[in-house]
Formats: structure tokens, C-alpha cells, sequence
């Protein structure tokens, strides 16, 4: 957010065509790590599914046993 609120002062001293260089880089890098973050997230929710899982099953067999 930071970096956008100095575009401004940028534009004086870089060409256009930097400018939106750096600008779509921004963005770009953006998309990725959010990719990357929902990505690891949903990996993670599976994960933690299975344990789950396995926490029930071990539970209905303790409860079954006694």
C-alpha cells in the first residue's frame, strides 16, 4: 500500500514506461502470493480434515471398547 501512495513522487523522476513496469510487477507479485497463500491455506484445511477424522474414529472406537 505503501509503495502506491509513492507513485506519485516516482513519476516525477522515472519514465512511463518504468512506472508501469513497476506498477504491474506490483500487481503481478500480488496475484502470486496470494495464489500461493490459498493455496497453502487449502492444503492445510485437508490436513487438518484427516485429523479429524482420525480424532472421531479413535474416540468411537475407545467409546465401543469400554
Amino acid at each position: 500500500m505503501g509503495f502506491l501512495l509513492l507513485l506519485p513522487e516516482f513519476a516525477k523522476y522515472i519514465s512511463a514506461f518504468w512506472m508501469g513496469m513497476f506498477v504491474s510487477a506490483y500487481f503481478v507479485q500480488g496475484i502470486v502470493t496470494t495464489l500461493l497463500i490459498r493455496k497453502n491455506v487449502q492444503k492445510e484445511l485437508r490436513e487438518l480434515r484427516v485429523v479429524v477424522a482420525l480424532q472421531e474414529r479413535l474416540l468411537e472406537q475407545e467409546i465401543s471398547s469400554v
